[in-house]
């Protein structure tokens, strides 16, 4: 199957965070599939960014095939982050039909945190008829407004806000990593069959690769 993750702030083994759609892509891949993520090439998240030199490029990692989306650097969560954020949600669907043609996936996973990244993935996936899978990591616009003390007649929660109705109503399922998160859902549109709760896992490769020792200090602070 040709798989297409959506993923704002994706990274990998060198990146550094978001690494749970990494860790899903390379475990498709070993059993076969083609799997191709479309990311941010800035993330405040990572601990190196890719090297980017144009609105779409393509990078291989791990069999996995990375099309970083050029957006803007920020310095802290006010505009320039939500500026970054429009440039991505905004090239993605530039450039949809060219990433349709491109990568003519089967099934699509959107997991951006913020929601937006639901209107490309939708565009994307009507011409190819992709199933359409939303993973819900935070609660947005929830958690901007009563962490960030956004009002919820702000112009971007409101935007966002659309945006999570839409992804309830148009996702063909809805995965969370929040267990609780059904009813909230639900009344946002979801159909309560859709819900399915998946909580992060952790690469069995990885963990038996060995590690390096805790630190002293970090021993006294653990106990250990």
């Amino acid at each position: 199957m040709k798989i297409l993750i959506i993923n704002h702030y994706i990274g990998s083994s060198y990146y550094g965070m978001d690494y749970r759609q990494y860790y899903l892509a390379r475990e498709w891949v070993k059993l076969g599939h083609e799997v191709t993520i479309l990311g941010a090439s800035y993330s405040h998240l990572r601990i190196h960014q890719p090297e980017v030199s144009k609105d779409l490029q393509e990078e291989w990692i791990e069999g996995i095939r990375y099309l970083w989306v050029r957006t803007p650097r920020y310095q802290s969560s006010g505009f320039g982050r939500i500026l970054n954020i429009l440039v991505f949600v905004v090239k993605c669907l530039l450039y949809a039909k060219r990433i349709r043609k491109e990568v003519n996936p089967g099934f699509i996973l959107v997991a951006s945190t913020y929601v937006l990244d639901i209107y490309p993935a939708y565009r994307i996936g009507r011409k190819c008829g992709a199933k359409l899978v939303y993973e819900l990591h935070d609660l947005w616009p929830l958690s901007p407004m009563i962490i960030g003390g956004y009002s919820k007649y702000h112009p971007f929660i409101r935007l966002v806000q659309s945006a999570e109705n839409f992804a309830c109503r148009k996702s063909d399922y809805f995965i969370s990593l929040l267990g609780n998160a059904k009813g909230y859902l639900v009344s946002h549109g979801m159909k309560p069959e859709k819900f399915i709760y998946i909580p992060n896992g952790y690469s069995v490769d990885d963990q038996s690769a060995g590690s390096m020792p805790v630190p002293l200090e970090h021993q006294q602070c653990l106990r250990i």
